[in-house]
């Protein structure tokens, strides 16, 4: 982890730009694309990689800040890094947006020579108005935001998939040349193909997680006999390598088995109990764990451990039970399926506070014996 405190190599672009006669920017586009290159080489800190980026791309365009969206793959969160002129590195952000399109939409470029005139209603994609104000949030140390005056963003493409984001800041109305405008579309080409590589460092992590975890948990049913380390260890093992904050390890117990099929419309009379958790609130980083801006409140919760409620209670549990055993995915609680709303929803799951949720049944023979 890098310390927050140390502030950021001012000078590794001032060579990068130069002052026209005129007082228009020139971007020197040879010396830029060669730092950049030599950053992707030589940072082995994917996030040091990433601010020393913003930071390389914001001096040679001699702006007041810059920012870098990225998401390390399909469906998963995106961070915003960011760079402030004359600043300390200042605190990767997670963003609220889960995904990038599929495609670029023709109108990936987004010029802004004058914050002030931009209606609110204008076609403005929303990664952008995500990016702005989380950069006027992050960068400020009171609590009045930092003023934008104009802006310039693009997404990086790597084999015309969107894989990012960059976005230029000024503090004062800026009209943006056709120099810049062109020099920012060939250093999006060349931090997209940085991007991808940072996306497939992520994932051989991801997976070299997993294996591990199924190495370990063929280990202990191999030696161990107490089925209790045994469940501890696979809610522990899966819940880090997924890089989430909480983890849950739920026990159905049949008050009828005979009734233990969900081909039936009716729900059985089933009892489910927590019989693991863990928790740790540093996770879903995934490469910037422990690098996230610091919270107003940690989040806490009450030890769900030995919690027990009736299927009938939970909607949420009996929507996994009546599906054909695959994994049930809730990007944001606020759009759940079509549930029964007399129903409601474990408090166990406590999605005020952690609103994403992946639920796996686990199902032997036809029976469903947990989640």
């Amino acid at each position: 982890m890098i310390d927050s405190s140390s502030p950021l190599p001012q000078a590794i672009g001032a060579v990068l730009a130069r002052e026209t006669p005129t007082g228009q920017v020139s971007v020197d586009l040879l010396r830029v694309q060669q730092h950049i290159s030599k950053i992707a080489s030589t940072s082995a800190d994917p996030r040091r990689a990433l601010v020393e980026l913003a930071a390389a791309i914001g001096t040679a365009f001699q702006v007041e800040g810059c920012s870098i969206l990225y998401s390390a793959s399909a469906g998963s969160d995106s961070y915003a890094i960011h760079w402030k002129v004359n600043a300390l590195m200042l605190p990767v952000q997670t963003l609220s947006i889960s995904s990038f399109p599929d495609k670029a939409a023709p109108s990936d470029l987004t010029i802004v020579p004058d914050m002030e005139r931009l209606s609110s209603d204008e076609a403005i994609d929303p990664w952008f108005r995500t990016v702005l104000t989380s950069w006027q949030v992050t960068s400020s140390p009171t609590a009045t935001p930092s003023v934008i005056g104009a802006a310039l963003a693009i997404s990086t493409r790597f084999h015309d998939q969107v894989n990012g984001r960059i976005s230029l800041m000024r503090t004062h109305p800026h009209s943006w040349t056709t120099t810049e405008i062109e020099a920012l579309t060939s250093v999006s080409q060349q931090v997209a193909i940085v991007l991808s590589h940072l996306q497939l460092q992520q994932q051989l992590q991801q997976q070299l997680q997993h294996q591990a975890v199924v190495n370990q948990l063929t280990m202990a049913i191999r030696n161990s006999s107490d089925i209790t380390d045994i469940l501890n260890l696979a809610t522990n093992g899966t819940s880090t390598a997924l890089q989430v904050q909480r983890g849950l390890l739920l026990r159905l117990k049949y008050w009828d088995p005979l009734f233990r099929s969900r081909s039936s419309t009716q729900t059985p009379k089933v009892r489910v109990t927590v019989v693991c958790e863990w928790f740790n609130p540093s996770e879903g980083m995934g490469l910037f764990q422990g690098d996230a801006a610091p919270s107003d409140h940690s989040i806490e919760f009450p030890s769900a451990l030995n919690q027990s409620f009736w299927l009938s209670e939970c909607a949420l549990c009996q929507y996994a039970f009546k599906q054909s055993g695959a994994p049930i995915v809730i990007n944001d609680s606020r759009e759940l399926p079509g549930f029964d709303s007399s129903i409601g929803i474990a408090s166990v799951f406590t999605l005020e506070e952690l609103p994403a949720v992946l639920i796996a049944p686990l199902e032997s023979q036809g029976t469903v014996l947990g989640f």
